[in-house]
């Protein structure tokens, strides 16, 4: 029981009746009061909380559109465009086909050299079917100037290349995974009609 004589209170250890302002127990000898420092770390724990919850978390982004740039461990992919040809005289896609090229830009902003391979980086798929590359492409007047996405590309340095595929005349949606490091998570590049 509390007392209410003024000037006096009870001992938070012993509950005898000292005085208001003591800060140690005549008595027990235990410290007393404490209430701001328990205010204090109180608020601190909450400061702590409320740190962590933060901002909400941006969802991850799972796949890009042309133009957009992806980056996973300071490697910026770009697909730049996709166009799709239906040959020239002597060079022709097969029946109902159309040849699709695909321009990526890779932009080696991390510390170390890395290999880049079309055929072991890149994997493609029109409206969920598997595509393998089409080399033929690659001798039409309007891509000769452009390189394959093949080679070694060092720090801080970029590449500029194609990637092409024949694909159905009627298809509704492309979609490359590119993997630069083998250890790293694919990134999703989608092309709708």
């Amino acid at each position: 029981m509390k007392k209410e004589k003024t000037g006096t209170k009870l001992c938070r250890h012993c509950k005898s009746e000292i005085p208001a302002g003591a800060k140690v127990c005549p008595n027990c000898r235990k410290k007393q009061g404490g209430k701001l420092k328990w205010i204090l770390l109180t608020l601190i724990v909450i400061i702590v909380a409320l740190s962590f919850i933060g901002e909400e978390e941006k969802p991850k982004k799972t796949s890009y559109k042309i133009g957009e740039t992806a980056t996973q461990n300071d490697i910026e992919i770009t697909l730049k465009s996709v166009k799709t040809s239906r040959g020239e005289e002597y060079n022709k896609p097969d029946k109902n086909k159309i040849f699709m090229v695909c321009e990526f830009q890779i932009d080696n902003k991390s510390d170390h050299d890395i290999a880049i391979s079309s055929e072991l980086n890149f994997e493609a798929y029109i409206d969920d079917y598997s595509l393998n590359q089409d080399f033929m492409a690659f001798s039409l007047d309007e891509f000769q100037e452009k390189n394959q996405l093949d080679g070694d590309l060092s720090a801080g340095k970029k590449m500029n290349g194609i990637i092409a595929y024949q694909v159905p005349k009627d298809w509704k949606q492309l979609e490359i995974k590119v993997q630069p490091d083998f250890w790293d998570e694919k990134i999703k590049f989608v092309k709708k009609r």
